[in-house]
């Protein structure tokens, strides 16, 4: 017998991006598509000229689970 949760505690999933246009999408589907639904993707952008904010924004508008905000400096992980 399973012991299930009254609840399903939101999990938040940070990841960081630069120059991401090639592989954010399959990253993002892949969190988005887990099993465990209450999920939130909190993305942190560095100005890099590519097509990425673009697909970010795509994403925004789709699902409510995906936020990102953008850093004009190169902020890498931190």
């Amino acid at each position: 017998m399973q012991n299930k949760l009254p609840y399903e505690p939101l999990v938040s999933v940070a990841l960081t991006t630069s120059k991401s246009e090639l592989f954010i999408r399959e990253q993002i589907d892949s969190l988005l598509n887990q099993t465990y639904r209450n999920i939130e993707v909190v993305i942190s952008h560095d100005e890099c000229g590519d097509n990425t904010v673009a697909i970010l924004n795509e994403y925004v508008k789709r699902d409510p689970r995906v936020r990102w905000s953008y850093n004009l400096n190169q902020k890498g992980f931190i």
